[in-house]
């Protein structure tokens, strides 16, 4: 057996545009999909996964290793975010079709289940841009909780931290921690709350100002305090406060997740599968993290191929904490994409599957293609008019 032909689609959902990647095989019917997906950059993977196309076609799609390391030692320079997540969606096809190829699901490959079922958690209004990134400052922030409570969710993700450049002054912070409190108070007790700053502390200062707030407070974890930065800086300000640091979906190197582990810088990685060369390259993220005790919850607000991935993946990691999903991605694709994933009670089960059990109808995609997604990153402005990081 050998890949035969590679495609691509682009498929905008939300303010993203979905990169599902289909790897054909010589072998009648038989072939895998993948996920590729990187925000405001659907060209340019797009044009990455065909440009490796060539290094693909007449491989054995079985021999994953040989091929991974054949697309990243056979350029000079080293991938990138943009090279990495086309390797990361032609990988994931790869499993696919291995599974498929033996009859068994791909955690099967993976080693097997520890779990049964896996924890998940979501975002405010269930992942929606609109709430995610505009309304998590408002009344409906709070509604949005009741609502994820009662959908049993196990953790709720914000991302509300006020866009600035080297410091927050004191009405705008005061007006920040004031709804922070309103919405821990809210989900104290009942839910667990994960903390997304999305990078957005321009300084160790800004860092510091935040962590010292919320210090001792019970957050599952604060997520991308600072955009990727050295281990030691982050190893810093986890020794110098009462909180649980976690980062990794910027980071398409294992060099990158070695110096945090040495650092004791954080407490959790988040590798995403679609973004560091999949679901070898997470587990190998993940045997790391359980040397240094550190836990594994994946980053993926991304489309349902790379959430079934991270199914997959989830139940056969041991220090797996829990799953990341943008929920409402699951309505945006329920006419032309099946999955494996069952939700009850805030967990995901596997329903029974070979391979990823990805079935996607291409015509219908085919007809998706066409529109570019909207720049959300024209939002993130200092109030003295300087930009900043989203």
């Amino acid at each position: 057996m050998e890949i035969r032909d590679i495609k691509v689609y682009s498929i905008p959902v939300d303010f993203r545009t979905w990169i599902l990647v289909k790897v054909e095989t010589s072998e009648p019917g038989l072939f895998g999909w993948g996920e590729a997906t990187v925000e405001w950059k659907a060209r340019s993977v797009g044009a990455a996964v065909l440009e490796l196309k060539d290094l693909c076609v007449g491989e054995d799609p079985l021999r994953i290793r040989h091929l991974m390391r054949k697309l990243v030692k056979r350029h000079y320079w080293d991938p990138g975010v943009i090279g990495m997540s086309a390797i990361s969606g032609i990988e994931m096809a790869c499993w696919d079709i291995f599974g498929k190829s033996i009859g068994r699901p791909v955690v099967d490959l993976l080693g097997g289940a520890v779990r049964d079922r896996i924890p998940v958690y979501t975002h405010l209004g269930f992942g929606s841009s609109e709430h995610v990134y505009e309304k998590s400052m408002t009344g409906e922030a709070l509604e949005s909780v009741e609502k994820i409570v009662a959908c049993g969710y196990h953790a709720v993700k914000v991302v509300n931290m006020p866009f600035h450049n080297q410091h927050v002054f004191a009405e705008r912070r005061t007006a920040y921690f004031n709804m922070m409190d309103v919405i821990l108070d809210a989900c104290s007790g009942r839910i667990d709350v994960a903390l997304d700053v999305h990078g957005r502390c321009g300084s160790v200062g800004s860092a510091e100002s935040l962590l010292s707030f919320l210090s001792g407070r019970d957050l599952l974890f604060v997520e991308e305090l600072l955009r990727p930065a050295p281990a030691a800086t982050m190893a810093s300000l986890a020794r110098k406060f009462d909180v649980r640091l976690a980062t990794g979906e910027r980071l398409v190197e294992m060099r990158d997740f070695v110096d945090l582990a040495c650092e004791r810088a954080v407490a959790v990685f988040q590798p995403d599968i679609a973004h560091c060369g999949g679901l070898l390259a997470a587990s190998r993220i993940a045997t790391l993290a359980a040397g240094f005790n550190i836990s594994i919850a994946p980053h993926n607000p991304l489309g349902v191929i790379a959430s079934s991935a991270g199914l997959h993946f989830a139940l056969a990691t041991d220090n797996f904490l829990v799953q990341e999903e943008m929920s409402a991605h699951f309505s945006a694709a329920k006419d032309f994409i099946e999955t494996p994933i069952h939700f009850e009670d805030g967990f995901w089960t596997l329903k029974p599957c070979v391979g990823l059990g990805i079935t996607v109808d291409e015509n219908f995609a085919a007809r998706m293609q066409g529109r570019h997604e909207p720049l959300l990153t024209n939002s993130a402005v200092d109030p003295d008019g300087s930009l900043v990081d989203w």
